[in-house]
């Protein structure tokens, strides 16, 4: 279900960001802008490794915070990463093409999946708690296997982090 949101609001978005004939600059953050013309300089690569992991992890961590706001909080989780990413995929796509826009940016997708994921339990926890709450019928949620869950999901974005700023943002 979750995948099917991200999807349906990428699309959505996406096609707004491909008809949209607007001029836009989008600001770049400091980091990220560290990076123009210092990109083997170890301390800002290692800056720029935290910056996006501590963001990443957040949002994991956020995502199964959804179990108190009864799945709400995943729900738009998804809506904002897909349709941030929607619009601009969109309007780079309309101005760089299909090529150039696939090549910078499926590189840096990785922590996608943990996150779709994590939001997907997220969802998932919420809505069984307020269910538990609401009817008689009573189900057991088994912590052990969404904790375990959650430090799969972890360690994976640790490594989409490493990835993205070591390997692929050399590309």
């Amino acid at each position: 279900m979750a995948f099917a949101i991200y999807v349906c609001t990428f699309c959505f978005f996406f096609n707004i960001g491909s008809c949209d004939g607007g001029d836009y600059q989008f600001k770049i953050d400091k980091t990220i802008d560290a990076f123009n013309g210092n990109a083997g300089i170890v301390q800002e690569k290692m800056t720029m490794f935290i910056h996006i992991l501590e963001n990443n992890v957040k949002s994991v961590i956020l995502n199964y915070l959804g179990i108190i706001t009864f799945g709400i909080y995943p729900v738009l989780s998804i809506f904002k990463s897909a349709g941030i990413f929607g619009v601009i995929f969109g309007f780079s796509t309309m101005k760089n093409g299909v090529y150039y826009s696939l090549a910078h940016t499926l590189p840096h997708s990785i922590e996608l999946i943990p996150i779709i994921l994590s939001a997907a339990d997220g969802m998932y926890l919420g809505v069984n708690v307020g269910l538990n709450i609401v009817t008689a019928a009573k189900s057991k949620i088994d912590i052990s296997s969404y904790s375990k869950r959650l430090c799969i999901y972890l360690l994976l974005i640790v490594l989409a982090a490493f990835l993205e700023v070591f390997v692929s943002m050399n590309l």
